[in-house]
């Protein structure tokens, strides 16, 4: 399911970040977040990261890829687990 292959995903993006490989990471932390796209949304969800995933954008244009890749990484956990807890 795509909960379980964002997964593994995950744990290669965090390959990439134990190297620092900042490019990589963020490359592959935006496909996953653009493939899981508002699927981990339900009624109730209030979720205010897309304007995060904007800063992480500006982090990125301004040279601090590891800010980026950093904030990314973590909105995709956290919209990881929103998605588990809504396909239970």
């Amino acid at each position: 399911m795509l909960h379980e292959k964002l997964t593994l995903q995950l744990e290669k993006i965090d390959a990439e970040i134990a190297v620092q490989n900042w490019e990589e990471a963020n490359q592959q932390l935006k496909q996953a977040l653009a493939e899981l796209g508002d699927r981990y949304v339900c009624d109730d969800t209030i979720d205010d990261s897309d304007m995060k995933l904007l800063a992480a954008d500006l982090q990125e244009k301004e040279g601090k890829s590891n800010n980026a890749a950093t904030v990314r990484r973590r909105i995709l956990a956290e919209r990881l687990e929103m998605l588990k807890r809504k396909t239970r």
